[in-house]
């Protein structure tokens, strides 16, 4: 069986022959890295994308509920003969 030292002892023999993979592990560390700064720039578009659309459902609505109180006030305007003597049209 391999002790700790044992083993430490062989990797520093045998550095030379692993340094490539150290340079593997640095280049996937570095790419980890990449993915990690992308999802976070994702997060932070998906958040001003989910502001945006709730801004312009509040305005939508707004608009909605504005068109239907100038038509309800038209409709009964034109039911009871226009208020105070004067029709819109």
């Amino acid at each position: 069986q391999l002790t700790a030292e044992d083993w430490n002892a062989q990797i520093m023999a045998n550095e030379d022959k692993l340094s490539p993979l150290a340079m593997v592990m640095q280049r996937l560390a570095i790419l980890e890295e990449e993915k990690n700064a992308a999802d976070r720039r994702l997060e932070e578009e998906y958040e001003r994308r989910m502001d945006n659309e709730d801004k312009f459902y509040l305005e939508k609505r707004r608009v909605l509920e504005e068109a239907i109180e100038d038509i309800q006030r038209d409709a009964f305007s034109d039911m009871n003969g226009g208020v105070g003597g004067v029709e819109k049209k």
